[in-house]
């Protein structure tokens, strides 16, 4: 089958096949140098939620032992609305929301299947030892925005099953858990930044690179050829004429221009 586009010309065999792997060659180091760039960013704000997480339980354990029903709200909902907190959350062992910073939840109770509870609950009897990554989860909102979820267990200590106010047996090692919800628009506005310079960076070195590299080929391919092909045509004929060699190049094509210059002068 023969080819639909013929290309004869060097130059542009070349100049095709190096921009090819050029453009091809940014758009593989773009592409995964943002994907590289909002992993970190996701796993900065994990980390960030998980020491938020262990400030917030020691502020509910402090409040939960001396005022539970008003003082553990009001710091829940101060917390996430200082912090740009989406949703706080504490669940007790039945499954349900005790503490919320959305009213509307209280009192609720969640499935195992729901997707904070998933974690713990993937197994029977529930996981008490997760390791963090398998806690975190990172999904779509019905509006098309993401949010990061980590769900941090709360066990059960000394004060807990000895305080007053409401004890818990010690055979129980697990209260709870505490959800955190946050919003992941920061990161996604950062990431469509860096993809848009991204983009722009590649099209300056695709533009810069091109025209060196036609320039390159123009001055140290072409117009050497274009004379090596003058004076085999003159020898040919016959009708060489001695005349100053004016090829300065020391690579392959200098030498066989040289070549070329003396036959004909012979």
């Amino acid at each position: 089958m023969k080819p639909i586009i013929k290309i004869e010309k060097l130059a542009l065999k070349l100049i095709i096949s190096v921009g090819v792997v050029l453009f091809v060659s940014l758009f593989v180091w773009s592409h995964f140098t943002i994907q590289y760039q909002e992993k970190k960013l996701i796993q900065s704000k994990i980390e960030e939620v998980d020491k938020f997480c262990n400030t917030a339980l020691h502020f509910t354990w402090f409040a939960m032992l001396h005022n539970p029903s008003e003082d553990l709200h009001d710091v829940l909902k101060s917390m996430s609305e200082n912090n740009e907190i989406e949703a706080i959350r504490i669940f007790n062992c039945q499954g349900r929301i005790k503490f919320s910073n959305n009213s509307l939840e209280m009192n609720s109770i969640a499935e195992k299947d729901d997707e904070a509870c998933r974690a713990c609950h993937a197994k029977d009897p529930p996981d008490l030892d997760i390791p963090r990554e398998d806690r975190v989860r990172i999904f779509k909102t019905e509006t098309g925005s993401r949010q990061l979820g980590l769900v941090h267990p709360i066990m059960n200590e000394p004060n807990c099953s000895t305080a007053d106010c409401h004890y818990h047996p010690k055979e129980i090692k697990k209260l709870g858990a505490l959800d955190i919800v946050v919003s992941l628009k920061g990161i996604e506005e950062r990431v469509t930044l860096s993809r848009k310079l991204s983009i722009w960076t590649t099209i300056y070195l695709f533009a810069v690179l091109g025209v060196t590299i036609v320039l390159s080929i123009f001055r140290l391919v072409t117009r050497p050829i274009k004379k090596l092909i003058n004076e085999t045509d003159l020898i040919a004929s016959g009708t060489f004429i001695t005349h100053e060699h004016d090829i300065s190049q020391r690579d392959e094509i200098g030498l066989l221009s040289c070549a070329i210059h003396d036959m004909g002068e012979k």
